[in-house]
């Protein structure tokens, strides 16, 4: 059995009835403003009269405008109505009553969709529950179950995102959401991106070898190494400094994009006519003091070394005045090592002088045959970066230029500094050992160019190219 109901169904009484009659007429044409009834099929009525008493009647039948009742339903009485009085299809307590109780659909405790479940735009709403025992799940990607919310895991940004849209990042192992304009990472496990990545030892690295972009996905707090690049050896002379290195260990930073700015390193000197080696390049990076490249390395005749990060070796002299190394910035290198042709007795040119290192200043030159003449100033060693650099040495300074026409210089020449600074050329003209080109300082390790002779043989070399570095707990 089931009840059935339409819209402000309602007629009046063609005849008049008595309290026991079961069979209602009502006006010619009202019939068909009520349900259709079939099989085991009724409606709720109720009968009103001007006086506003009424009676429910349940109807099981309906032939045109005649109508087929039971009598005082729903705790109502049986009475008689005149012609006229009203009859509607009103919602009633027994009609809802048998509505819940005839709704089989409660009872499937597994109801299943066929296909897909297209609300239209619509919410669903409610001031219960929903009560689920198993998953909900969506390609496999999304899940709700009793153990919480698992979001898709992607290993970098999906594109095309809408606002509110978040995933897990398995590459840094956070959940992030799209605010609109950036993803923004929502745990406060701090992340970020940018350059050559790695981890080590629940470390994180990021290396720029060039110049780019750090992005921050959250606040928190890293470490980073700046190394300027180093300076040029200078023509005939002296090598060139490291560039300068700063290494702040805790530094603040927030969501958003950070300039990463790497220095190139600087030239070698030219031949005829000679000139000092070119200054490394500046390296910066989170708003931190700015590493100052390397001093390029003086040139012959008795020009002095310049100042930079470290300051580059004093070029070399066939008199007898003293020719300084350039000096280098506080805090950041050294200065590099003079020339001094007092004991040159053996050869009127002398090595050039060392560039200065972040660790050491250069070596000085004075014409005698002490293995450190001239040699480059030592980087600085940062255990913290040992994989990177020199085995975590930086900055080494440029070796100064022999010349090897002195028979104590012969077959020598001159070591730039540990920490990736360049040997210097060795020019020993027609006779003797072959002549030595000068060795370039390292690429990214801000080391300084050792210094040559120029011409065809023995040439300069050039500074080794600044690096950053930014690591924090992974």
């Amino acid at each position: 059995m089931s009840v059935k109901f339409a819209n402000n169904a309602f007629g009046t009484l063609n005849a008049g009835i008595n309290n026991s009659a079961t069979s209602i007429t009502l006006s010619s044409g009202q019939g068909a403003r009520f349900p259709t009834l079939s099989g085991s099929e009724y409606f709720y009525a109720t009968l009103i009269d001007t006086s506003n008493n009424l009676e429910v009647v349940k109807c099981t039948a309906r032939s045109t405008d005649v109508l087929t009742v039971t009598r005082a339903q729903e705790s109502t009485t049986a009475q008689a109505f005149a012609i006229g009085d009203r009859v509607e299809l009103r919602v009633t307590a027994g009609g809802l009553t048998d509505i819940q109780s005839g709704a089989t659909v409660l009872g499937d405790t597994s109801p299943q969709l066929g296909g897909d479940l297209d609300l239209n735009s619509s919410d669903i709403t409610g001031t219960g529950n929903i009560d689920i025992t198993g998953s909900i799940s969506r390609g496999g990607t999304l899940f709700l179950n009793d153990n919480g919310i698992s979001v898709p895991k992607l290993s970098s940004n999906p594109s095309s995102p809408v606002t509110g849209q978040m995933y897990y990042n398995t590459t840094d192992n956070i959940i992030k959401h799209w605010d609109g304009t950036e993803w923004l990472q929502m745990s406060n496990k701090f992340s970020a991106s940018g350059g050559t990545e790695s981890t080590v030892g629940g470390i994180k690295f990021h290396l720029f070898t060039t110049s780019g972009t750090f992005i921050a996905d959250s606040s928190g707090t890293v470490e980073v190494l700046i190394v300027a690049a180093g300076g040029g050896g200078g023509g005939w002379g002296g090598g060139g400094g490291a560039g300068g290195v700063v290494n702040v260990s805790s530094v603040p930073v927030t969501p958003g994009n950070y300039t990463i700015t790497i220095g190139g390193g600087g030239a070698g000197g030219n031949p005829s006519p000679y000139t000092a080696g070119g200054d490394g390049g500046v390296s910066s990076a989170l708003g931190q003091t700015t590493a100052v490249g390397g001093g390029g390395g003086g040139f012959f005749e008795s020009n002095a070394g310049r100042a930079g990060g470290s300051g580059g070796g004093g070029g070399i002299t066939g008199g007898t005045n003293l020719v300084l190394g350039g000096a280098g910035t506080s805090g950041q290198g050294n200065a590099g090592g003079a020339c001094n042709p007092t004991s040159s007795a053996n050869n009127p040119y002398p090595r050039g002088g060392g560039g200065g290192g972040a660790g050491t200043a250069g070596f000085l030159s004075d014409g005698t045959a002490a293995g450190t003449q001239g040699q480059g100033g030592a980087g600085i060693t940062k255990s913290n970066f040992s994989q990177f650099g020199a085995s975590g040495v930086f900055a080494g300074g440029g070796g100064g230029h022999t010349d090897g026409r002195g028979s104590h210089y012969t077959n020598t020449f001159t070591a730039g500094g540990t920490g990736g600074g360049g040997s210097g050329g060795r020019y020993v003209s027609a006779t003797g050992p072959s002549d030595l080109n000068a060795v370039a300082g390292s690429a990214n390790t801000g080391g300084g160019g050792g210094g040559g002779y120029g011409g065809s043989s023995s040439l300069t070399a050039a500074g080794g190219s600044g690096v950053v570095i930014i690591r924090y707990n992974a």
